[in-house]
């Protein structure tokens, strides 16, 4: 939950034009677009709540009420070109006649941020509340909590052309987990994780429904989101897990190679963090004369060169404690707390028809890069494994690195059931390796007792 503070503090330089509050009086989260604005020919910044009018802010100052559309709504989306896009507010409370209309869709005049035309759309199917709309190429994608609808952008007379219901029985309890891939979505539905490529969907979560259900919290799941890491090709669902009333865990999908992971995030010396919103900002930074300091003869640089303009975003965290955070690959700290680097590998299946694996031991095979001192080895390298595609590990084993050896074999045992295998190694320092191999020794039993 979002609460915009009118009164936040201005700081110079700040990246956040507003003070967020995860923790407000009601359960809704706050949907965000940035839709042309003709008035001062750049973009502007939308946000809903639900149970307050839409918020406007322009670039500067505080957000203020906008005034022009009358009513509330769950969810708002802006699509089209400029001069000629829509702004659509779902699942809407009219203030004038105080009556939720769960299936409505109030659409924008073309191309304005003003609604004096009373364009709407109303999906015939009322037993399912509206979640949200997102764009699917050139189309929208109307999700309910039970359908999905596609829709295009029309005529003046008709700003709308739906069709309906082009998926039953899926849809998604939080339009903020549904993500595009740019080809296709991918979303939760509150009973797995599915594709959606504008006809039909597909489950992408067969193998770990069951595991995910029992696990989710459904009384608080609307509160769930992802984010997508595209470079890497990974949808990353938060959900509340098990008693949780908020996200705490992170289900990573890769949809290239289909392999899962969970993620949970820790702060503060190993405390697990409770994320309850996920954005993105690009860092800019032009400097002024006023804030350079020093003599010309001082500057080894040139001025172009003080001017920050990132061509990529940055990922942000917000949790329940109102505070901000950077996700980045690269970072060597969590809060100043040192991170441990690590190596996980792939799963690797290693099942046989009617047959039953056990993991017993692990060889590792290092061959050190050799230095002008000698061949550079840390103290001890640590090393666990998953059967269960990263949702148990076992306690890590430490293995030593003796001596200054070239070459070395490790062994390290185990006794796993399961139906393939991962493991993840870290360091305790800095390691530099020409080749690294990983081995394991299985025992296979068979499971058929038909005589």
């Amino acid at each position: 939950v979002l609460t915009l503070s009118e009164n936040a503090v201005s700081k110079s330089g700040s990246k956040y034009s507003l003070r967020l509050c995860y923790f407000g009086d009601i359960d809704n989260i706050w949907s965000v677009t940035y839709p042309y604005d003709p008035d001062t020919n750049e973009r502007a910044m939308l946000a809903t709540n639900g149970v307050d009018f839409v918020q406007k802010w322009g670039g500067t100052g505080c957000c203020v009420d906008l005034t022009a559309y009358p009513n509330y709504c769950q969810n708002i989306c802006s699509f089209g070109s400029i001069g000629y896009h829509h702004i659509f507010c779902t699942s809407v409370y009219d203030t004038g006649s105080a009556i939720n209309f769960r299936q409505t869709i109030d659409i924008s005049d073309a191309g304005a941020l003003t609604w004096t035309r009373g364009d709407y759309y109303e999906i015939i199917d009322k037993e399912y509340e509206l979640k949200g709309i997102v764009p699917l190429r050139n189309n929208l994608a109307i999700y309910s909590t039970n359908s999905i609808s596609i829709a295009s952008i029309g005529t003046a007379v008709e700003p709308l052309i739906v069709n309906e219901n082009v998926v039953r029985n899926i849809g998604t309890p939080s339009i903020k987990t549904v993500v595009d891939t740019g080809q296709y979505h991918i979303f939760w539905s509150g009973k797995g994780i599915y594709s959606f490529d504008g006809i039909q969907t597909n489950n992408l979560s067969k193998g770990n429904e069951q595991y995910i259900t029992k696990n989710v919290n459904i009384l608080y799941q609307h509160l769930s989101f992802a984010m997508h890491l595209p470079e890497q090709t990974l949808y990353c669902l938060f959900l509340p897990w098990q008693d949780s009333r908020v996200p705490n865990m992170c289900i990573v999908f890769n949809y290239t190679t289909g392999q899962w992971t969970f993620w949970t995030f820790k702060y503060m010396a190993n405390v697990a963090m409770q994320i309850m919103a996920q954005g993105e900002y690009i860092k800019t930074y032009s400097p002024t004369w006023e804030e350079l300091t020093g003599n010309w003869n001082s500057k080894d640089m040139r001025w172009s060169d003080l001017i920050v303009g990132e061509n990529f975003s940055r990922m942000v965290f917000g949790d329940t404690n109102g505070y901000l955070y950077e996700y980045s690959d690269d970072y060597t700290t969590d809060s100043t707390f040192g991170i441990t680097s690590s190596i996980t590998t792939k799963d690797y299946p290693l099942n046989k028809l009617e047959s039953e694996f056990r993991l017993l031991e692990t060889v590792l095979q290092l061959r050190l890069k050799e230095s002008p001192t000698g061949y550079y080895t840390p103290a001890t390298l640590t090393i666990r494994a998953s059967v269960d595609a990263g949702r148990n590990w076992t306690a890590w084993q430490t293995v030593t690195l003796d001596g200054n050896e070239q070459y070395m074999e490790k062994k390290v045992n185990w006794n796993m059931l399961g139906k393939h295998c991962r493991f993840e190694i870290a360091f305790s320092n800095p390691l530099i390796i020409e080749t690294f191999r990983i081995g394991f020794n299985a025992q296979y039993k068979s499971l058929n007792f038909v005589n």
